[in-house]
């Protein structure tokens, strides 16, 4: 009964709506299309000014990155929360079996 339940809880859960890897294949051209025109700009023609637009870039990247992941992560706990009420229901359940289980076996 245990493993039926763990075998429903990951038939049930709602697949991710956009991959990371969507999102970087949209990202990234544009992104570079931009940063044409910065890398164009005579202010940042010099070494100087060119480093400058790479840290800011990656900079900018890293924030971006973590905003996202910290979002996925709530987006994941409000959805568990919200829309996976039944799959909280059957792990609860599944534990109180398990030491149901483990008290039978001692």
């Amino acid at each position: 009964m245990i493993e039926s339940y763990k075998e429903d809880n990951k038939n049930e859960k709602m697949p991710a709506l956009i991959a990371p890897s969507i999102l970087i294949a949209a990202i990234a051209p544009n992104l570079n299309y931009l940063l044409k025109h910065f890398y164009e700009l005579k202010n940042y023609q010099n070494n100087e000014g060119q480093i400058f637009i790479f840290i800011v870039v990656i900079i900018i990247s890293i924030l971006i990155v973590g905003a996202i992941s910290y979002w996925k992560q709530i987006f994941h706990d409000m959805s568990e929360f919200f829309i996976y009420k039944k799959i909280i229901l059957r792990k609860n359940l599944n534990v109180i079996l398990n030491d149901i289980l483990l008290t039978l076996n001692e």
